[in-house]
């Protein structure tokens, strides 16, 4: 009978983390409220699974709390939530045990977002005021709102910029998920020689290509052509793929008639850019205490510095601002001791971090639950005998 029971229980955990899932990627942001559902989950997955403790997370935890202690005063509602949350993420670590996600559930995550790409494409107005009502424009992705393009509207001079943002609006932010999306689907594989296993890669990649996002665009080829790898699935076909998308980069990017591809402009107007922001908060900011444990308020970037962007838009640029190079340094060094304790074959899927050069992760409340929940997946299923040998060494 314990046998039974337990396998009842893995199934009721597998089910409640696809649920999660669906929720990091899909829930409403029109009431801020709504954002409290992020944290209550995790602490509903850290009691409800059979965890191991790791006690890196400390790295990350003390100098976080301390910069919300010494900030404590001057902090806004909105900020302390955020660091309360992330605090919480960090302290649950991992947040479940081993789990299988089943495929239905990223499934109807995967194909939302893509319809609502295409219904701000093809402009259904019922439908677009559904999400927009649902899905409004936040601060967080105001930026985004340049881009709503439509079928109609694009020409061969706008085509450039032709971006789908979806339910997120902001591209950038869209592409960032689809590719959060495509890790956990791509982790929870077994067999890659079924045709079938390729179906939610390719749709996933052509939604990506949609948002003209370049770090989505390398991000998703380096996971789809390192799975491949290290699965040993690299055949004609793939290597035929694989051409085919280096002739597209050559060709497509070169010419710069697609935003995505285009490699070399997103270099100069985009990284180059907020690096320039980055160093001139340094060079700016007066205050040793500030540089190593930050304002714990990235809202206050705004009110501070007015200069070159406006903001950072990137994860790095934000987690020194808020928690101080101490911070930034435990939350890297936090995420390196992590993946040694990993097999090594899921090691790359700490690739999707390239997205902290060019938006947010860590700062994020909804990209932040969606990353830790990845994290702890990868941590709690790949664990390896090895490392156990070694600790009770």
């Amino acid at each position: 009978m314990t046998g039974v029971k337990s396998k009842i229980r893995q199934n009721r955990l597998n089910h409640i983390v696809g649920i999660a899932i669906v929720v990091a990627f899909l829930l409403p942001h029109s009431n801020a409220l709504l954002q409290a559902i992020n944290p209550l989950l995790c602490i509903a997955l850290a009691y409800y699974s059979k965890r191991r403790t790791e006690n890196a997370k400390f790295l990350v935890i003390l100098p976080i709390s301390f910069s919300l202690l010494i900030n404590l005063t001057g902090i806004q509602m909105k900020a302390f939530f955020s660091v309360v949350s992330i605090l919480m993420y960090f302290s649950l670590f991992p947040i479940v045990g081993r789990v299988k996600i089943h495929n239905a559930y990223l499934y109807v995550c995967l194909f939302f977002i893509l319809l609502s790409q295409v219904i701000y494409a093809i402009e259904i107005p019922f439908l677009v005021n559904f999400f927009d009502t649902m899905y409004p424009i936040s601060e967080d992705t105001v930026t985004g709102a340049a881009f709503r393009y439509t079928a109609t509207h694009v020409t061969m001079d706008t085509i450039y910029n032709f971006r789908l943002g979806g339910l997120y609006h902001n591209p950038n932010i869209c592409s960032e998920f689809l590719t959060l999306l495509l890790a956990f689907y791509l982790v929870q594989q077994e067999n890659f020689k079924k045709k079938v296993t390729w179906i939610f890669p390719a749709i996933a990649f052509f939604a990506i290509l949609f948002t003209g996002s370049r770090t989505g665009f390398i991000v998703a080829f380096v996971l789809i052509m390192s799975i491949l790898y290290v699965k040993k699935e690299i055949n004609n076909t793939n290597i035929v793929i694989a051409v085919i998308s280096a002739f597209l980069y050559l060709f497509v990017g070169a010419e710069g008639s697609l935003r995505g591809l285009d490699f070399e402009g997103g270099m100069n107007s985009s990284v180059n850019l907020k690096w320039e922001t980055f160093t001139h908060y340094l060079i700016t900011e007066q205050s040793a205490i500030r540089y190593l444990f930050g304002y714990a308020d990235m809202g206050l970037f705004d009110v501070k510095n007015s200069y070159i962007m406006g903001a950072f838009d990137s994860d790095y640029g934000y987690l020194v601002f808020c928690y101080g190079f101490i911070g930034f340094a435990g939350i890297l060094s936090f995420c390196y001791l992590i993946m040694q304790k990993m097999e090594k074959s899921v090691r790359l899927y700490f690739f999707v971090l390239l997205w902290m050069v060019s938006n947010s992760i860590f700062m994020s409340y909804r990209a932040s639950f969606a990353f830790m929940l990845l994290l702890s997946i990868l941590y709690s299923n790949t664990y390896s005998v090895h490392n156990a040998t070694l600790e009770r060494k």
